[in-house]
């Protein structure tokens, strides 16, 4: 499910096929039409007509999960331009590396590349990524369990302890709180965010706040054992008075599960 949908959001998944229908506060309208495993488990056809009709777009999906490589070509027919997506994650389930190069094709776009690694535990984890754009993206998440080895700190007083308690319930439901920060090279500037996040079989909730004054929440329910009915909102601190970004998504059909 799309997080960052500013207006409505329509998903239908079945086995083999997925339609999404997006309309959002630009006026800009979508429908993606996907065909997993029409050209094997592995290969996915997606097609995107967008109105205005420069971002409409075929794409090929390849993803080859025992190598841990993906491969995306997209074309755009209107624009006369083509992208090639080229990624990789090799490691073990502790430490992770990778890469990610995006290059354009007839247009004058520059190319994109970056690369990272992330080192994992049941409750931390971590990870630093560069790319081509000269940022540094650092990444730091915790899982809040009753082992947590945040416990302790946590519930030195009465309100953190009950806070704890209140946060870290017993499974299946799962929270976790993190932090990102995101330094420029060439400006010097810097942006942090920190945010929670809390999970269960039939919720899920996000908030998220960052220091350039943006606040954004999320929350998603299932009803009827499959559908998904999702409210986003997002709030720019720094200027109250300005008109909140809303969005609704609604899925259908689709197995959403818990994320950090």
């Amino acid at each position: 499910m799309d997080d960052n949908v500013h207006g409505c959001q329509l998903r239908l998944r079945q086995p083999q096929l997925s339609l999404d229908f997006k309309f959002d506060t630009t006026k800009h309208v979508s429908a993606i039409v996907s065909f997993p495993g029409v050209l094997g488990c592995d290969v996915n056809p997606v097609l995107k007509v967008c109105y205005p009709f420069r971002d409409s777009s075929f794409n090929l999906d390849a993803l080859y999960r025992q190598a841990g490589f993906r491969a995306i070509a997209s074309m755009h027919p209107v624009r006369g331009d083509a992208l090639v997506s080229l990624s990789g994650l090799f490691g073990s389930r502790r430490l992770n590396y990778g890469g990610l190069m995006k290059m354009n094709l007839g247009n004058e776009v520059p190319n994109f590349y970056s690369l990272g690694c992330s080192f994992n535990t049941e409750a931390f984890s971590c990870g630093i990524q560069c790319n081509s754009h000269a940022q540094v993206l650092m990444l730091l998440n915790h899982k809040l369990e009753p082992c947590s080895l945040f416990r302790d700190a946590v519930r030195r007083t009465n309100l953190g302890g009950d806070l704890y308690d209140l946060l870290a319930r017993t499974t299946p439901s799962q929270t976790m709180v993190g932090a990102q920060a995101i330094h420029c090279l060439a400006t010097g500037s810097s942006v942090v965010m920190v945010g929670c996040e809390y999970a269960d079989p039939s919720t899920r909730f996000k908030l998220r706040v960052g220091s350039s004054g943006i606040l954004s929440a999320v929350v998603k329910h299932k009803f009827f054992g499959s559908a998904w009915v999702a409210l986003k909102s997002h709030f720019n601190l720094r200027n109250i008075r300005a008109a909140p970004r809303l969005g609704l998504s609604i899925s259908i059909g689709e197995a959403s599960s818990s994320s950090s």
